[in-house]
């Protein structure tokens, strides 16, 4: 009830009721109140309490939010390197690769020649040297 309708109604019973009826009256309308604003009071501190607990997780979140952005940025940095370090192994797989193939060429070179000096020897056009 509004401040307007209780003085309303408090000027009504003034007018119409004996006093002892007015304080009873009186009295019944300020426990009401009373209760009403103990019951406000009562919504406030849950209100409030409510509030705090939706900032409380809030806060939380946000936490967890800037943690896992912070793992997320550690994992990118490992895998950049990661990244960086696969590169650098196919270079060098490539280089040995290439080095292999020139031994093999080189090894095949050095067989033929071998062969035609096994060749010469076994025709004994070969000189010995003293």
């Amino acid at each position: 009830m509004g401040i307007s309708n209780w003085r309303f109604l408090l000027n009504r019973l003034l007018v119409s009721q004996p006093t002892y009826l007015c304080l009873n009256y009186l009295f019944l309308y300020f426990l009401s109140l009373h209760k009403s604003l103990s019951q406000e009071e009562n919504l406030k501190d849950q209100f409030n309490h409510t509030l705090s607990t939706y900032e409380e997780a809030l806060k939380n979140r946000e936490n967890i939010v800037s943690i896992t952005q912070q793992q997320n940025d550690e994992l990118a940095t490992q895998l950049q390197q990661a990244l960086t370090d696969r590169a650098n192994m196919e270079l060098e797989l490539q280089h040995t690769i290439e080095a292999s193939r020139a031994a093999n060429d080189k090894v095949q070179k050095l067989e033929r020649l071998v062969d035609v000096l096994r060749k010469k020897v076994g025709t004994g056009t070969m000189r010995t040297v003293i």
